[in-house]
């Protein structure tokens, strides 16, 4: 009994860290992902509902609020007139503003084909001028894109009382998380250890603790089975 208790202990113990493990390292950029992609949807949405009900104050409240996401608010009128209803421009590169007209008509007729909205993850690279390179300077300069990775391009459309279709286009950059992933697999790392050393002895004690009473009432009980009552 007391080995029992000890290994499924150790087995709940191992379990837990695994799980730990699993999410903290494994998942963790399709999570962070995820969470990032249901943000900037909830924002879009507030965005479009806004705009819906002509309610200037909210919209101006939060186009105020959001220092993050780049904003895109246009036509496919206004695209091929070359200009946009609303722009907002929190990054220094931000994809959806580097993006031609042929390339922004191109995400409104894939989120029109769509049920009226689209994102996708796309490499911040794709749209670097490659024409400016540090061959070009001397010198200490700035590299041309402070922000170099991934951002989540989202494309809303809604319909007004017009029957208008606006198009709602946002971007947000995704971080890396390599450095946070390393630290974490260090931190887990000592943890794992620490937790380890501590279950084992935690273990130990409550497999004794709680086996020593059941093997004392086993033994009496056997000792009354053969006629001894003493």
């Amino acid at each position: 009994i007391k080995w029992k208790l000890f290994l499924y202990f150790i087995v709940f113990t191992s379990l837990l860290i695994f799980l730990l493990w699993l999410f903290q390292i494994v998942f963790l950029e399709d999570m962070y992902t995820s969470i990032k992609i249901k943000s900037i949807d909830r924002y879009a949405e507030s965005l479009g509902n806004s705009i819906i009900d002509s309610d200037s104050n909210r919209l101006y409240q939060l186009l105020y609020n959001e220092d993050e996401m780049d904003i895109r608010i246009t036509t496919a009128q206004s695209i091929e007139e070359g200009f946009d209803i609303l722009s907002m421009q929190n990054s220094a590169n931000s994809l959806i503003h580097k993006l031609s007209r042929i390339e922004t008509l191109k995400y409104y007729s894939i989120a029109a084909n769509n049920g009226g909205t689209y994102y996708t993850i796309r490499s911040k690279q794709d749209l670097m001028d490659n024409r400016i390179t540090g061959d070009l300077f001397s010198g200490k300069i700035l590299p041309y894109y402070d922000s170099p990775g991934e951002a989540i391009i989202y494309v809303k459309l809604i319909s007004t009382e017009n029957d208008y279709n606006i198009m709602i286009m946002l971007s947000t950059d995704i971080l890396p998380v390599t450095s946070t992933v390393d630290t974490l697999r260090i931190q887990l790392t000592w943890i794992t250890f620490i937790f380890i050393g501590l279950s084992l002895l935690l273990a130990l004690f409550i497999s004794k603790r709680i086996s020593t009473p059941i093997v004392k009432i086993n033994t009496s009980a056997k000792e009354l089975a053969k006629g001894n009552y003493d």
